[in-house]
């Protein structure tokens, strides 16, 4: 079994982790100001943290910035078409790649994951498997600038699901 290593996080990764379970628990809505002084408040650290953590955010398109203030990614239509065609290009590479590579411990843990039924009617859980899903297959294709690709707009592709299943 692989181990796993202690990894200390930065205050500033910590904010970012903390502001994205947020964002993807869709706590904000689509275009929402993000006041730094409250996140910070809320969060127990100083603004510098959480700024660091909305950079990262911004680079991985959940947050805009405009110079001035912060707020939720807001998409358009044009957005969603381009995130979908994005998808619908790479993820069936990924799928091929992943029918060769992928471990037993992956398709153990999706055969797993289909196992537990939720209500047809829970749509968050329905979401939250269906991510779970397409991440597995991505990262058993075992290309790792292809899952950072997916990862960055999986992230936006699960919020708006998200949205549209709230």
């Amino acid at each position: 079994m692989k181990q796993k290593k202690v990894v200390r996080l930065s205050l500033s990764e910590q904010a970012e982790s903390l502001i994205k379970e947020r964002i993807l628990a869709l706590d904000f809505g689509p275009g929402e100001r993000i006041v730094v002084d409250k996140l910070a408040e809320e969060l127990g650290v100083s603004r510098t943290p959480i700024r660091e953590g909305l950079r990262i955010l911004v680079q991985q398109g959940l947050v805009n910035y405009n110079g001035i203030s912060y707020s939720i990614f807001n998409p358009t239509k044009e957005d969603i078409e381009e995130i979908f065609i994005i998808h619908k290009a790479l993820e069936p590479v990924a799928a091929e790649l992943a029918t060769n590579k992928i471990s037993a411990e992956r398709i153990a843990d999706l055969r797993m994951l289909f196992s537990h039924n939720p209500p047809r009617d829970d749509e968050q859980s329905l979401v939250e498997i269906d991510v779970h899903f397409h991440n597995a297959i991505v990262a058993g294709a075992g290309y790792w600038r292809l899952e950072q690709i997916l990862s960055n707009m999986q992230s936006q592709f699960r919020l708006i699901r998200g949205w549209v299943a709230k």
